[in-house]
């Protein structure tokens, strides 16, 4: 915009002063007000190029000929340098999905994770995580890693962290009776493996860079005999504690 705002006045100015001269004296004032007018344009043009609006829930980048500038802008209106690109990024909870369910993740087909369980069995796990942008590191990302964080960053640090805390825990843990304790694993492990990844970078100076709220496991995928024989140890070990509790 900001650059219309000069042409406008640079051409209103030189065009119209031309026409001036060669117009007839009873013109000259209509041309004066025309040329009055594009420079009000040019200006409110200018002024609107140094004005940025950053809707709810995001935060704004400002671009000046290819620099970053170092403060993100807050929601809200903004002035910004009038040569300035604007990007908006949304810092809201977003999720992202790996799963073996056609059409459930942005990875089309089976996109479940292939974890090795600590007896040594093969589990498809589909994982869904929670995460955001630390707003206050929203411009560093975007130098440093760019607009593609999350198949740069947020799904390989995933997939890795996934079958680091696999490899902690049986495959009947994984199933039924250490669930959770497993996705508290999972969702430490991939905190860690983020801040490993930003680390790699001589400005990240302790950067937060991503807040990961809740790493869900969705599903274990295990052989049909293998479920069938977890769940009946299961309810044998649930009526061995219902005996035991009975008084005598």
């Amino acid at each position: 915009m900001i650059w219309l705002a000069l042409l406008l006045g640079i051409g209103g100015v030189s065009g119209l002063g031309a026409a001036a001269r060669m117009a007839a004296a009873e013109a000259r004032q209509a041309l004066r007000i025309a040329r009055r007018a594009v420079g009000v344009l040019a200006i409110v043009l200018a002024l609107l190029s140094a004005i940025a609006m950053i809707p709810a829930g995001h935060a704004g980048v400002a671009v000046v000929f290819g620099r970053v500038r170092g403060r993100p802008l807050a929601e809200g209106l903004n002035l910004v340098n009038p040569f300035a690109t604007v990007e908006r990024i949304s810092v809201r909870t977003e999720t992202y999905t790996m799963s073996s369910v056609h059409h459930e993740g942005p990875v089309q087909g089976d996109d479940s994770i292939q974890a090795l369980s600590a007896d040594g069995l093969l589990m498809p796990l589909d994982i869904t995580v929670a995460y955001r942008l630390a707003p206050i590191d929203v411009p560093w990302i975007y130098r440093n890693i760019g607009p593609e964080y999350v198949d740069k960053v947020i799904r390989p640090a995933s997939r890795t962290a996934v079958r680091e805390a696999i490899a902690g825990f049986t495959a009947q843990e994984a199933y039924a009776t250490r669930r959770e304790e497993l996705a508290r694993r999972m969702d430490e492990l991939l905190q860690a493996r983020l801040r490993s990844i930003l680390s790699a970078h001589e400005d990240s100076q302790g950067r937060t860079g991503f807040l990961i709220e809740q790493v869900m496991i969705r599903n274990v995928q295990l052989p049909a005999r293998m479920k069938e024989a977890i769940e009946e140890k299961l309810a044998r070990d649930e009526a061995d504690d219902r005996r035991s509790s009975r008084p005598r």
